[in-house]
């Protein structure tokens, strides 16, 4: 299982093979095109999550700075696509030095 984190880029998932992969979403945290780890204090009370399990052959869009989790049971193969879209590129071109 991985920690509550965002991401500064934009992300399609892909599941390729396996039992599947469970992502636990959450709204953003920051207004920062930055990535990063959710301390303690941070994590999303339940009422805010929601669950989707990614099965062979669906497909996700995770944008940018949305919290999630990830947890999956038995193997499973995934392939993820990061990429920053033009608005992205120019956030980050504005956000501030210490933002990384």
């Amino acid at each position: 299982e991985v920690e509550w984190h965002y991401d500064g880029f934009d992300q399609v998932i892909l599941c390729v093979a396996g039992s599947g992969k469970t992502f636990s979403l959450a709204p953003p945290v920051c207004e920062e095109p930055v990535s990063g780890w959710l301390s303690p204090g941070e994590f999303p009370a339940k009422s805010q999550v929601e669950e989707v399990t990614l099965h062979p052959g669906d497909v996700m869009f995770l944008p940018a700075r949305v919290c999630h989790q990830v947890s999956t049971v038995g193997l499973s193969l995934t392939v993820n696509w990061g990429f920053i879209s033009e608005a992205g590129a120019k956030a980050q071109q504005h956000a501030p030095a210490d933002a990384s």
